[in-house]
């Protein structure tokens, strides 16, 4: 049943305050997390604001508690976009995935998700030296995208990588960094490369999880997810945003 909430109107997302004390799991005056609760309209309309707003109890999770409120506003979107992109890479322990962005908030929460499951992680971006996403987030390489990547990473892995997750919309210029039947998954629908090698090609289409938001929260809570550096340009970036998990183009 949807019920009323009070919204905090955080940057990027929506934090609210239970008003109604029906919603199991919550209880009235708690700190929660929701993913989008901006109204869907057609494409060029401005969306409206409320001070209230009715949710389905699908879209929120406890907010993660002793965390400062702008990590707390990049978990709904960003690191649900995160989450759902390293489900779509399908990599388990030992495999390679190289992640794009990988100082953004998106890419950073990846970074971290990813070594989770065991995987070797290439982050890049195009900071010089990768602090954030090696020391902060766990990656176990750092590849500068000043440079011609598809060379800098077969350099580091000469088959190429298992999987690669771009969260910085470079697409094609990179495909050729994956190994012959990997995959190759992109967080918008105008980064998606041509299919090759049998390389199979996945687009995130974010939707509403309220128990992996609630797995991510946790994480967050007891220090286990790093939120992404203040002013980082991918902090509030927003990707496809579209229901549902996933789009396969595979040749």
């Amino acid at each position: 049943m949807s019920k009323a909430y009070r919204s905090m109107l955080l940057p990027g997302t929506w934090s609210a305050e239970v008003m109604a004390n029906r919603v199991k799991g919550h209880s009235v005056d708690a700190r929660t997390a929701c993913h989008r609760v901006q109204p869907r309209l057609p494409l060029g309309l401005n969306r409206g604001q409320a001070e209230c707003v009715v949710v389905p109890p699908q879209l929120i999770a406890a907010a993660p508690t002793g965390v400062d409120p702008v990590h707390t506003a990049t978990i709904p979107l960003n690191g649900l976009t995160a989450a759902q992109s390293v489900e779509l890479l399908g990599i388990q322990a030992g495999q390679s995935v190289l992640i794009t962005g990988a100082e953004g908030a998106v890419g950073g929460y990846a970074v971290q998700l990813a070594k989770r499951r065991g995987a070797v992680v290439i982050a890049s971006d195009l900071s010089p030296d990768g602090e954030f996403a090696t020391k902060a987030a766990g990656g176990d390489v750092y590849v500068s995208a000043s440079q011609p990547l598809v060379e800098a990473v077969r350099r580091v892995r000469p088959e190429g990588g298992d999987a690669f997750l771009d969260t910085a919309r470079l697409g094609q210029a990179l495909v050729g960094a994956v190994v012959d039947g990997g995959r190759f998954v992109a967080t918008r629908i105008d980064a998606l490369p041509q299919a090759e090698r049998g390389i199979q090609v996945l687009l995130t289409q974010v939707g509403p999880d309220a128990a992996m938001l609630t797995t991510l929260s946790d994480l967050a809570a007891t220090g286990d997810l790093a939120g992404p550096r203040v002013g980082s340009r991918g902090a509030s970036s927003s990707p496809s945003g579209r229901g549902g998990r996933g789009r396969s183009r595979q040749r």
